[in-house]
């Protein structure tokens, strides 16, 4: 099986797990937990349960840029919800976990900049084109699949 199709059925099976912990998440597309970080489930899902989970607003996947859905493969792109993090933090120059934040679009993992409870900036993967679905993990808890066009 190549790569490619491995990681687009790790990335899709994502999406079918209902309880995840970001340690999780990370571990079940190929990557370890980010060292010397809180990765303790017990942790992670407590505070995730305690906000609820993370929802994006309709309209809320936008260019960072100038505020469009003009996106393209390597924008950076602004996510607007509830619950998007649990707590607020800047990750330059993008890291695959931010804030208590993990995010996929489509089967590849997109590098949060920045996060906060009710915004998430992230780079839309090169690889990423096409009509796409973005899926923010907080702790246990999945955002619906949030679908867009990336050119």
């Amino acid at each position: 099986m190549n790569a490619n199709l491995t990681s687009t059925k790790n990335a899709l099976s994502l999406l079918a797990l209902p309880l995840l912990t970001t340690a999780a998440l990370l571990m079940s597309c190929g990557l370890p937990p980010s060292p010397g970080e809180d990765n303790e489930p017990e942790a992670l899902a407590s505070t995730a349960q305690a906000l609820g989970p993370p929802t994006i607003n309709p309209g809320g996947v936008v260019n960072a840029i100038n505020y469009t859905t003009n996106i393209h493969a390597g924008d950076y792109v602004a996510i607007f919800g509830t619950n998007l993090s649990t707590s607020t933090a800047s990750c330059w120059p993008g890291a695959e976990e931010c804030g208590g934040a993990f995010v996929v679009i489509g089967p590849y993992i997109a590098p949060i900049t920045y996060a906060s409870p009710y915004q998430v900036n992230v780079i839309v993967p090169w690889q990423a084109t096409g009509n796409r679905p973005l899926v923010v993990a907080v702790g246990t808890q999945l955002s619906q699949p949030y679908w867009f066009y990336v050119q």
